[in-house]
């Protein structure tokens, strides 16, 4: 009903807007050297682009959550002829950033991420938005221990 409809745009906003926004931009705001805060700009353009894509999509295409095979499976009928480049694009802002970061670890992020991206894809095809982002939100934890560990090493 309305209440599942409210909670599937709460959950698509903070998947499909939020996420490919905030990881680049959270990430650049580390950068301290000049190079790689270029690499760290252009992703992060990225992610407003894309952000600003799928909120568009999300506002004007039809969106459901249903529960398939015990999984939250999201049906989006957003254009088929732009979900290849919808996909390249979302992963780059999302999974690209952290190798090019100055922190020394930041790199494991991004390969757990895409590890678990890559498992995903192999093992629910069909629910990628769920599982994916339920693995990644779990994984940025470890965001958490990367800044501590580079916190302490400063004082």
């Amino acid at each position: 009903g309305a209440v599942q409809k409210i909670f599937t745009y709460i959950y698509l906003f903070f998947a499909q807007i939020l996420w490919p926004i905030w990881v680049p931009i959270a990430i650049l705001m580390f950068e301290k050297d000049a190079t790689r805060s270029i690499f760290q700009k252009i992703l992060a353009g990225i992610g407003v682009f894309v952000g600003i894509i799928l909120a568009y999509f999300l506002l004007t295409y039809q969106v459901e959550a249903s529960i398939v095979g015990y999984h939250i499976s999201y049906t989006l009928a957003y254009p088929e002829s732009l979900k290849y480049y919808e996909v390249v694009l979302y992963a780059l802002a999302t999974i690209g950033p952290p190798f090019f970061s100055h922190i020394k670890r930041m790199w494991l992020l991004g390969a757990t991420i895409l590890v678990s991206y890559v498992v995903t894809m192999i093992f629910y095809d069909h629910y990628i938005l769920s599982v994916w982002c339920f693995f990644s939100s779990i994984i940025s934890l470890s965001i958490y221990a990367i800044v501590l560990k580079s916190r302490v090493k400063k004082i």
